[in-house]
């Protein structure tokens, strides 16, 4: 499959770190962002790649040059004069007469492109777009799909919101060439206010969640926390193709006081021991407080049962987990569960009057499943240990529960 990854944006939020190269030059590692993401796609076969450029594209042109050395055929569009985030389509439809990859180049990230290609096939959408929720809902335009993940509703950051679910366009798009034919747009276009949003009405347009790492960079503050997340490992770990990782908490009565229908965070009070039991099962996990990124709330899904999901992670941890980010659907769990590399670890926090007690979790079995009580391995062997609540049923996996009773 074609990729074209816009890489013209002059980056003027981030310029105070550094003013004298393209944003997708901005090292992360030692290495551009921009090779970053051509790397992850080289290894993953997509090699034809065409790189918009405007803004100093001549450092961006000097360094990847035809892009052999770094293992992909890179060609070149360069805007004379800026033509938005969409406008360089209508003026290539020689090379983008099959359904292309469209990236943002300006984007840290590590994710299974091949799983969403084959996604976008089989949905035969003539967009699907790459969404997760993020850190900066507020300044994001906001998605919202059916049940069939087809996508329904499209707030623009300057919208009015209300109660709304955290999912955000990643600027990862797959495009069908049909759109551009459709829209037949010329100079400056907004990609998002232009191209997709008034696609929704057509029932055209498919959301494809996934918990991967995906981080836009437009802030010194936001290029700074990429640059941790790569040292620490944590930016290629998510990606689906490996075993992931992933802790299940049960709320209501389990590890806070059941208090019926309660409407203020406030009024959350965690039980005794909860604090230390979600703890010990993080560690089991190999996952710190600070690397948090997803809760996932159950329920209405609305933003307000949320706050309760994330005040139970900060009641427990503090500052350590000041950066959580809320997620209220329930296929991030399913995209677990069927990742490629399966699930390396699953940890889950029950507490009962008597103590804590530990559950392996199994699914059924295809080819393009995971086994978890294989992932997961033996019983933790632990004073305190942990649980999953009653069943799964996120992704239509269904649960066999394995318990085994530990003293208090």
């Amino acid at each position: 499959m074609k990729v074209v990854i816009m890489a013209g944006g002059k980056g003027t939020r981030i310029a105070s770190v550094r003013n004298n190269i393209p944003k997708p030059m901005m090292p992360v590692g030692g290495k551009p962002v921009l090779e970053h993401e051509i790397s992850c796609l080289a290894d993953q076969g997509y090699t034809d790649i065409t790189l918009v450029i405007g803004h100093m594209g001549d450092i961006i042109r000097e360094y990847f040059g035809n892009g052999r050395k770094f293992g992909v055929s890179i060609s070149y569009f360069e805007e004379k004069e800026p033509l938005g985030t969409g406008g360089a389509l209508f003026q290539m439809p020689d090379i983008l007469q099959d359904d292309f990859f469209l990236l943002n180049g300006d984007i840290m990230l590590d994710i299974d492109f091949k799983r969403m290609e084959k996604y976008h096939r089989e949905k035969g959408g003539w967009v699907t777009l790459f969404t997760h929720p993020n850190d900066h809902p507020g300044d994001s335009a906001l998605i919202s799909a059916d049940s069939g993940k087809r996508i329904t509703g499209w707030i623009n950051k300057e919208d009015e919101r209300t109660i709304y679910k955290n999912r955000v366009n990643a600027g990862i798009h797959v495009i069908s060439p049909k759109l551009l034919k459709e829209r037949n747009l010329s100079g400056r276009v907004d990609l998002d206010r232009e191209m997709l949003k008034p696609l929704v009405a057509a029932g055209k347009m498919y959301v494809y969640d996934s918990p991967e790492y995906v981080r836009d960079m437009g802030t010194p503050e936001r290029y700074h926390r990429v640059c941790e997340d790569y040292k620490s490992g944590k930016i290629k770990s998510r990606n689906l193709r490996l075993r992931q990782k992933a802790v299940f908490i049960d709320r209501d009565g389990t590890i806070n006081q059941y208090r019926g229908f309660i409407k203020r965070t406030e009024d959350m009070v965690l039980l005794e021991g909860a604090a230390k039991a979600m703890s010990l099962a993080m560690e089991e996990g190999g996952i710190l407080p600070s690397q948090v990124d997803y809760i996932n709330a159950h329920g209405t899904g609305t933003h307000h049962n949320d706050l309760f999901e994330t005040r139970a992670i900060k009641l427990a941890f503090g500052d350590a987990a000041k950066d959580v980010v809320i997620n209220s659907t329930k296929s991030m769990i399913g995209h677990l569960l069927g990742a490629a590399g399966g699930v390396e670890f699953i940890t889950c926090v029950k507490t009962i009057e008597d103590g804590f007690i530990h559950q392996t979790v199994g699914t059924r079995r295809t080819d393009e499943e995971c086994d978890l009580n294989y992932a997961i391995g033996a019983p933790i062997e632990k004073d305190v240990t942990y649980a999953l609540t009653n069943s799964l049923g996120f992704g239509g996996h269904n649960a066999t529960l394995l318990l085994k009773k530990y003293d208090g």
